[in-house]
């Protein structure tokens, strides 16, 4: 099939799904653009369903990848696979299509799993009937600041940094990676059944950044699901310093995310 459609001499975007199988993640940028990394998703955000039995320790030795996986399946078999996709490996890990509308999920659930997807930079393929959404679902796969994100020239999966198992079950997820222009992602999930606080700080999630190697930084941090100016769409930004606390209320299975960018002090005592 690659090689019948390069032979047309068009661009076409070859999207391959085998499902994952024979470790395609490594090696279908070969021949494709995009490609399966897992079973089939249902419109379902978390639980184990035996239709889709393999977890990350089974990913070289699964032979059923099977169906009826939730959202927080997929993404904890795409988690240690994210270095696989982007502008540099040739191609992109394709988690499945999105669910958004299909019901089952609340609000909370269809921002995580379209968020998720955004920043891991799979295609962002509606499985859902557009007439049917309502307005509340139409906002969620129409953010565009979201979708540039996933658009980000540079072409970078975001990464998990950490994930920390709760007592009260569920865990909490930090998510980020590098934008174009020195740029960032940052994704905070409360993936346990109830709310959470969470202090962290930016100097904590962008320690690799070469602009850390200097002067303490200051950043920008826009915040990318809070209400958003309808001329710009874009929700409300804070300035901090990478030392400064960053502290954040999340509703079970809410996630939140940033858009962060270096900025100087001089912009810095201009916002105030």
């Amino acid at each position: 099939m690659s090689r019948a459609l390069e032979s047309t001499g068009r661009p076409i975007i070859y999207a391959m799904c085998n499902w994952g199988e024979d470790a395609s993640w490594e090696w279908a940028s070969e021949i494709a653009d995009t490609w399966r990394i897992y079973g089939d998703i249902i419109t379902r955000y978390d639980g184990y369903d035996s239709r889709c039995p393999c977890g990350p320790s089974d990913r070289y030795n699964c032979t059923n990848l099977g169906h009826h996986c939730s959202v927080a399946r997929v993404l904890e078999w795409a988690a240690p696979l994210s270095q696989y996709g982007g502008r540099e490996q040739g191609g992109w890990n394709d988690l499945d299509m999105l669910e958004v509308g299909n019901g089952n999920m609340t609000y909370d659930e269809y921002v995580t799993h379209f968020s998720l997807w955004a920043i891991l930079k799979s295609p962002l393929i509606l499985g859902s009937n557009l007439p049917n959404m309502t307005p509340d679902e139409l906002s969620i796969v129409t953010n565009r600041e979201i979708i540039r994100i996933n658009k980000d020239p540079l072409g970078v999966s975001a990464r998990l940094r950490w994930k920390r198992d709760l007592k009260t079950g569920g865990d909490l997820q930090l998510w980020a990676g590098p934008l174009e222009n020195n740029g960032h992602v940052v994704a905070l999930l409360n993936n346990s059944p109830g709310p959470l606080n969470i202090t962290f700080t930016l100097g904590d999630i962008l320690a690799a950044s070469p602009l850390q190697k200097g002067p303490e930084m200051v950043w920008q941090m826009l915040d990318l699901w809070s209400p958003r100016e309808p001329a710009s769409h874009k929700g409300p930004s804070v300035f901090l310093r990478s030392s400064e606390d960053i502290s954040v209320a999340l509703r079970s299975h809410q996630t939140q995310v940033w858009r962060v960018k270096p900025v100087s002090p001089l912009q810095l005592g201009s916002t105030s």
